[in-house]
């Protein structure tokens, strides 16, 4: 008797551990449900992933799987630095965001796709030309009323173009009634999304049509789902907010003159640089305002209480009246093209994207001839910064730096930059280290 019960016990504690070696390794973010045995220690566990997706999801779906979850560690433990700088930049753009998209009626989780997007670069441009924080292609954002010519390029503009990401994606929901298809469109346009629902038979699910879609969208959709997780639960993986580069709430002033920002800052005695970073529509920082067609300039509150007092006394009129005597006459700059140049070797340059030298010059293609003259601005002393910009053949890499940030810095792009120094990861790149910005440097 004794021997058969020691048998059975045994057999239990045997049965026990081979239970627990079956559960496999991947469950270790894995909370057991209380108060379930048996049956749902073999079902086992909840993913405390999706456990925390479940407590955020509000609209949109945060499905949890496989895919997620890589996408989610990616963010959490290889990119905990770049979360950290969206902490502190949200702070700034996500009021921004929230309002254009509560105007359409539009889920407010929606503004984590600008991090997906451009990682809250206004200044970002895409191998493709996508431009700004939601990286518009120029067709579309000229079919979402989006302006842009030589002074002004509102696919830079958060305000203008979180209306015109608010309202692509409105139509995107309505074209499919499912989040997740929107998101995707977004993307890859929905074109692609059309034609994968075909091919998966008709199914409107993000993740039944994925392996149809682009690669660049499969993994879209899980990196939208990962950051909303990591921008919610920084702080249980030990992220914590960067400083906000912007401590307070611009507010929006009218001029209607033709004034440079750099004369604009001298006369509110402000950073010219802080200046053209909360206005970073103004491509060749001026503002070309008039009666007819005001221009909107954003500043730091104080600045515009300051700026509605010159105003008032006149002494706002005599700042642009007396800008106006320091700009030289606006010509166009034309450039002559020499053999082994392209469009965009042209085009980072002199600071500007090769769909302004397509618009400028009427081009169809991108075929250029040795001694073609090329329009590529319309004034001479922004040549002249460009110019002295593009002469700088190498930098040295600062704390805090990254590919994209220095892309910007530069108007250059983070494959010219790959391609010059010969990096493969983002993550080779060492505050010292002495990298190339020119390609003819």
């Amino acid at each position: 008797m004794l021997k058969h019960a020691l048998t059975l016990l045994i057999l239990c504690f045997s049965g026990a551990f081979a239970s627990f070696a079956a559960i496999p390794a991947d469950s270790l973010d894995t909370l057991p449900v209380a108060g379930q045995e048996h049956e749902a220690a073999a079902a086992y566990r909840i993913p405390l992933y999706e456990r925390q997706l479940d407590s955020i999801e509000k609209t949109v779906p945060l499905d949890y799987n496989e895919i997620v979850r890589s996408h989610i560690e990616l963010y959490t433990y290889k990119r905990e630095g770049l979360v950290s700088r969206m902490m502190g930049l949200s702070e700034y753009y996500f009021p921004i965001f929230e309002q254009a998209l509560k105007e359409k009626g539009l889920p407010v989780e929606l503004k984590y796709l600008s991090i997906v997007e451009s990682a809250l670069n206004p200044m970002a441009v895409s191998r493709v030309g996508a431009t700004g924080l939601w990286q518009f292609m120029y067709t579309t954002a000229r079919e979402y009323g989006l302006q842009m010519n030589s002074y002004i390029d509102e696919r830079r503009d958060p305000v203008a173009a979180s209306q015109a990401a608010a309202e692509y994606l409105n139509n995107m929901y309505g074209r499919y009634g499912d989040w997740l298809l929107a998101i995707a469109s977004y993307n890859c346009g929905p074109g692609n999304v059309d034609r994968a629902i075909y091919k998966a038979g008709g199914k409107l699910d993000f993740w039944a049509i994925m392996p149809y879609l682009p690669r660049e969208t499969r993994n879209y959709v899980p990196a939208y789902i990962a950051v909303t997780y990591a921008m919610n639960y920084a702080k249980a993986h030990d992220i914590y907010s960067a400083p906000p580069e912007f401590a307070f709430t611009p507010m929006p002033v009218q001029i209607e003159k033709y004034i440079s920002l750099s004369s604009l800052s001298r006369s509110l005695d402000m950073d010219p640089e802080e200046l053209y970073l909360i206005n970073p529509k103004y491509r060749r920082r001026i503002v070309n305002g008039s009666g007819a067609s005001p221009q909107t300039v954003w500043l730091p509150p104080a600045k515009a209480e300051l700026y509605a007092s010159l105003q008032k006394e006149g002494g706002a009129a005599k700042v642009i009246a007396a800008s106006n005597d320091e700009e030289e006459t606006a010509e166009p700059v034309y450039y002559k093209v020499r053999s082994g140049d392209n469009l965009s070797a042209i085009a980072n340059r002199f600071r500007c994207s090769v769909q302004d030298l397509k618009v400028w010059n009427d081009l169809r293609g991108t075929r250029l001839v040795p001694g073609q003259r090329l329009l590529v601005s319309s004034e001479e002393k922004e040549i002249a910064a460009r110019e002295e910009t593009y002469l700088a053949k190498t930098y040295r890499v600062r704390r805090g730096d990254t590919l994209s940030s220095i892309a910007a810095r530069f108007n250059t792009s983070v494959a010219v930059l790959k391609e010059l120094n010969g990096i493969r990861s983002a993550s080779s790149l060492r505050a010292g280290s002495t990298i190339r910005i020119n390609p003819e440097g």
